[in-house]
């Protein structure tokens, strides 16, 4: 073993040191409590298992409720930051015009397994709707004898264009149900538009006729919404071999009433939540656990002039465009801004401790001056990035919202914004100077006695998951430094080690009661 000189401190540092230990422990014991902040501001303010949208490619992921108007050919969204109607349904925001003029929608719905295209029925005739650029493929006819009152599409048609593809347009295949106008359902196969025989829906109420239908949460049934001569509306589940029709609702009260029989409808269900969405030209609902539960009312601000062609889909997950998510980053922005300052904070209170800890080791035996300053480093450089980061991503989030259509391509040209790709990469690479000081204060107080081997091992150990596993990295490094803040005070199991009180490099061995001294050879 290489010898090392001993150094022994003199009384007045030892008291000096014993009065600062105090200041500097409690300084690293904010630290947990900032972190631990930060983690629960992040869990508040993000739906996604806390964790703020990144890229504009990851936040495209989200449902979002979609409407056609046919009065300025557009498809617009309703719904709330995150595409999921709030307590007021949200507000109706254009997404992208349509690039041909529609007159009547008599069918819209979009898969629910990621595709980039809608299918819209329009009198006898259905097209595909890219959803990206609002384009319109051609007509496919449909061999149904008095017109289309409704389309489903089944949840198993599958995306032709993929992530690394996103300004594929071509439509994938999908299958689906038609709703005819005589309270039937028809078998449908897309793009040829080929039709099945129509089955008849039985148990119905008298008078009743269906208006919209939407997939349902198994493949086996619809979801069917029929208005009566009286006006009043129900939520009907069809199974689709036999067209049974059954009310979830037990005491078979209408969900609404007093509507006009004729009006334009469209149903879907959230298979996330389990409610299912109504829009109409008098009403726009939403009824919890399935049609099942209570019923909230709505008018959504921007809709009113759009409610009497509105028919609507929802987007599951992946979905191409309209990253909704940008918005829920600027609704809560001033909670991530603040889960971030919390950071910031965290990593200044490690810097007085880290100070404290590298002069009590060099006083014990020699440590580079390099060990204090990338603690310093270290920490102010974990803490800023996400700082900047937040900033950036907010200012390319208003930009996004503020101006040009809120598409995929679009959403990837941002997502390589040069103020964004820097931001991400200081936020990659924020750990290593933090990591790096964990490992090198750890071992260097441990030789000098300063902290239990188990401690030390802790603080190398630490390192390497700080870098590649984020989460995990910050938790132990969490614990290391609780752990050295309890050691410094004096309240961990079995007292300081013997060094602190020696002014010297004093290993302790294996004795946890520290019964012995060993001085440094």
């Amino acid at each position: 073993m290489t010898e090392v000189k001993e150094m022994q401190m003199t009384g007045e540092e030892l008291r000096r040191e014993r009065r600062l230990s105090i200041p500097a422990a409690i300084c690293g014991l904010l630290v947990p409590a900032c972190l631990f902040g930060v983690i629960g501001v992040s869990a508040e303010a993000g739906s996604g298992g806390g964790q703020a949208p990144r890229t504009p490619i990851e936040v495209a992921k989200r449902q979002s409720q979609f409407t056609i108007d046919t009065a300025s050919d557009s498809l617009l969204r309703i719904g709330g930051v995150n595409g999921r109607p709030s307590a007021d349904l949200g507000a109706t925001t254009e997404i992208v015009p349509l690039t041909e003029e529609v007159n009547e929608v008599n069918g819209f719905d979009v898969s629910s397994t990621g595709a980039r295209t809608a299918w819209l029925v329009t009198g006898a005739e259905a097209r595909p709707l890219i959803l990206s650029d609002g384009s319109l493929g051609e007509s496919v006819p449909l061999a149904v004898e008095g017109g289309v009152e409704g389309l489903a599409l089944e949840q198993t048609a599958r995306p032709t264009a993929t992530d690394d593809d996103p300004e594929a347009t071509r439509p994938p295949p999908a299958k689906g149900f038609l709703l005819d106008r005589d309270n039937r359902i028809l078998g449908v196969s897309f793009p040829q538009g080929t039709v099945g025989e129509p089955i008849a829906v039985s148990g119905l109420g008298e008078g009743e006729r269906l208006v919209a239908i939407a997939g349902g949460d198994d493949g086996s049934a619809l979801l069917a919404f029929g208005v009566d001569e009286a006006g009043d509306g129900r939520i009907h589940r069809v199974d689709t071999s036999d067209g049974a029709a059954t009310d979830p609702r037990a005491d078979g009260q209408p969900v609404t009433e007093g509507l006009a029989p004729d009006g334009v409808f469209g149903i879907d269900l959230d298979l996330d939540s389990g409610t299912i969405r109504l829009v109409g030209s008098e009403r726009h609902l939403t009824i919890e656990e399935s049609g099942a539960g209570a019923v909230r009312e709505h008018q959504p601000p921007g809709a009113e002039d759009v409610s009497a062609t509105a028919l609507l889909s929802v987007i599951e997950p992946n979905q191409a465009v309209l990253p909704t998510e940008y918005e829920e980053y600027v609704a809560t922005g001033d909670t991530w801004l603040l889960a971030n300052l919390l950071r910031v904070v965290a990593m200044l209170f490690v810097i007085p401790l880290a100070l404290f800890l590298w002069d009590a080791s060099r006083r014990r035996r020699p440590v580079p001056t390099a060990v204090a300053g990338l603690a310093v480093i270290g920490a102010i450089f974990f803490g800023l990035p996400s700082l900047v980061a937040h900033f950036a991503y907010t200012d390319l989030t208003n930009a996004f919202l503020a101006s040009g259509p809120q598409t995929w391509p679009r959403a990837v040209e941002f997502g390589e914004a040069e103020a964004f790709r820097i931001a991400a990469a200081l936020e990659r690479f924020a750990a290593i100077p933090l990591a790096l000081w964990v490992a090198w204060g750890s071992y260097e107080a441990m030789e000098a006695g300063l902290l239990p081997r188990f401690i030390g091992l802790l603080g190398l150990v630490t390192a390497i998951p700080l870098i590649v596993f984020p989460l995990p990295g910050v938790i132990l490094a969490t614990i290391w430094i609780a752990s050295v803040s309890l050691i410094v005070l004096g309240l961990w199991a079995g007292g300081r080690p013997p060094a602190w009180a020696a002014g010297r490099a004093v290993l302790p061995d294996i004795d946890p009661r520290y019964t012995k001294e060993t001085p440094r050879k």
